[in-house]
């Protein structure tokens, strides 16, 4: 559990896999905004989670080649296409390729843009596409 401090957009949450000699499958961790336990709305001020308010990842083990575009056991979808390390990307979704959400801002590492939807069970179609983001997010 993380708390996100008053005036602050965001918080650091560290994801420690354990390196074992064990060969496992690809497993996923799943975040999600909410309120602090307790909370009533007359003890903070008004805010709203925003969208999207859960993010995803994947651990993958280190004996093992990174997956490529997945549906994952869970029902979470992974994307991963071909990326130039530090180039900064805007990722959309789209149920109809018309009418494009943006679901994430991020950097690319690894020679690759990797994407993890925490909302892909909820769709029977969902298409994505990657854009240059020219103002990245300050951390």
């Amino acid at each position: 559990m993380v708390t996100i401090a008053a005036g602050e957009r965001a918080a650091r949450i560290t994801v420690a896999p354990i390196d074992d000699d064990l060969i496992e499958p690809l497993e996923s961790v799943l975040l999600k905004l909410e309120l602090a336990p307790g909370t009533t709305a007359g003890t903070l001020p008004p805010y709203a989670i925003g969208s999207p308010g859960r993010a995803a990842a994947i651990i993958v083990d280190n004996d093992s080649p990174r997956p490529a575009c997945t549906t994952l056991p869970d029902g979470l979808f992974h994307l991963c296409q071909p990326g130039t390390n530090g180039f900064c990307f805007r990722l959309e979704a789209s149920t109809n390729l018309v009418n494009w959400i943006g679901v994430c801002t991020n950097i690319v590492t690894d020679g690759a843009i990797h994407f993890v939807d925490p909302d892909a069970r909820d769709f029977v179609n969902r298409y994505y596409r990657s854009l240059p983001e020219p103002n990245p997010p300050a951390e």
